[in-house]
């Protein structure tokens, strides 16, 4: 998506230098490259939202398990008496 931004704001520099409306081609790339890097920073933080989510997750397997199998075991020793 950062990289749809950039040739966006490429192309649309291109075509607004071909007027010579240099202030208008300057401002034009601005807010381009600012939407670009918004974007940019919005999927990092995304990103890093859904890494935090899969470590819970991940935590929460692991604390599972576990209690499955002391669960298991305690079974297993009261069969067995």
């Amino acid at each position: 998506m950062f990289y749809h931004c950039l040739v966006t704001a490429s192309s649309a520099l291109d075509s607004c230098i071909s007027t010579n409306n240099i202030p208008h081609v300057l401002y034009r790339f601005d807010t381009e490259l600012t939407k670009a890097h918004d974007e940019a920073k919005l999927e990092r933080a995304m990103k890093e939202k859904l890494q935090r989510e899969r470590d819970t997750l991940a935590s929460s397997q692991f604390s599972l398990e576990k209690e499955v199998q002391v669960t298991s075991t305690v079974v297993t020793i009261y069969d067995n008496k």
